[in-house]
């Protein structure tokens, strides 16, 4: 049986915090019988004294920043490589192949307002490609800023789950239906709403694991009640939550709708890669509850399209555009892509 023992902590008034989390043996086809095992509990720090750095570890993965940054000393084109060849290993090609471009090729149109040509990124939209996840999350916070910043009394909070052999559809269904029932528990009557996504790791030996991230605008949430409510819907008990404060509630909120995942820890695998993205398939990016359940996302590529010159909607992809170009072919400027002017030629004199 698979267990971890982890160090106490302190609370902020001092006193010991001690709570258990169990794990399902992937080892064995049945019979899987979580056992409690001691883990570090992470102190509440919903008032801002003291913020707790937390460990980052298999049992309990409280919510950090750069769930989704690149993975140390690789670019993103260097982790869109690995997850090339991952993608081919399970015989993907067109994904890869999507993959290996995305970004890199641009589709030109032209708008009706000011003629201006616009170019708009070629994406591949796959679930573990670094530079999608970003496009995810500024889509979703272009798209209900102002439904987002009415968030006044941010809390990150971080559920797990116990430890699975494999995963499908179906358990991330029967995830979802366990937070909504922690939803209609006293312990959330405070709770006005908020927005969530999964987070995934794989660990050798032990298998994939899959915790909740919400960011909820609530008052005081009682950390060790929140804990008793989840171990009696799930078994696991271990939960982690704190304030947010200023610029990072939307730091929060890009973490969240990025539907994150340590690709670091199964993304040169092609078996666990293709079985992420069999399990993921159609399953929503993120969710939203409560106050907030319009907040929804949709793959970046999808709504209008905004010309970044003059704000119009109207693109003409067809009568001479409709064609596409390099990344070196078009400039950057705030709020998209135009195209660049064709150089001159030189003459001999």
């Amino acid at each position: 049986m698979v267990s971890r023992t982890l160090t106490p902590t302190q609370t902020n008034t001092g006193m010991p915090a001690i709570a258990a989390a169990g794990l399902r043996n992937p080892l064995t086809s049945e019979g899987l019988t979580p056992v409690s095992v001691p883990v570090q509990f992470i102190p509440c720090d919903q008032v801002g004294r003291k913020p707790a750095i937390c460990p980052d570890g298999q049992v309990i993965l409280p919510w950090g920043w750069g769930a989704q940054k690149p993975l140390p000393g690789f670019s993103h084109a260097e982790i869109k490589a690995i997850l090339a060849d991952s993608l081919r290993g399970c015989g993907r090609e067109r994904d890869a192949d999507a993959v290996s471009r995305c970004g890199e090729d641009f589709k030109i149109g032209q708008c009706g307002d000011c003629n201006t040509f616009v170019g708009f990124p070629v994406s591949c939209d796959n679930r573990l490609c670094p530079d999608c996840a970003a496009r995810r999350a500024e889509r979703l916070i272009s798209e209900h800023y102002d439904m987002l910043r009415q968030i006044r009394y941010p809390k990150m909070i971080t559920l797990t789950f116990f430890s699975v052999e494999h995963l499908d559809r179906a358990y991330f269904a029967d995830c979802r239906k366990k937070f909504k029932k922690l939803r209609h528990r006293k312990v959330f009557e405070h709770v006005i709403g908020g927005i969530y996504s999964f987070e995934v790791t794989y660990t050798l030996g032990v298998g994939w694991h899959v915790h909740i991230h919400a960011l909820v605008e609530s008052s005081w949430i009682e950390q060790a009640e929140l804990s008793r409510e989840w171990e009696e819907i799930t078994g696991a008990r271990v939960v982690d939550i704190r304030a947010v404060y200023g610029k990072d509630k939307w730091a929060g909120v890009r973490e969240v709708v990025k539907y994150p995942s340590k690709i670091s820890t199964f993304i040169n695998n092609p078996a666990l890669v293709d079985e992420f993205l069999r399990a993921t398939k159609g399953v929503n990016l993120a969710y939203g509850f409560g106050a907030l359940y319009r907040v929804r996302t949709r793959k970046h590529g999808g709504g209008e399209m905004v010309c970044p010159v003059c704000g119009g909607v109207n693109i003409d992809f067809a009568h001479g555009a409709g064609f596409i170009v390099a990344k070196d072919r078009v400039k950057r400027m705030r709020g998209g892509y135009v195209l660049r002017p064709p150089p001159r030629a030189v003459f001999d004199e």
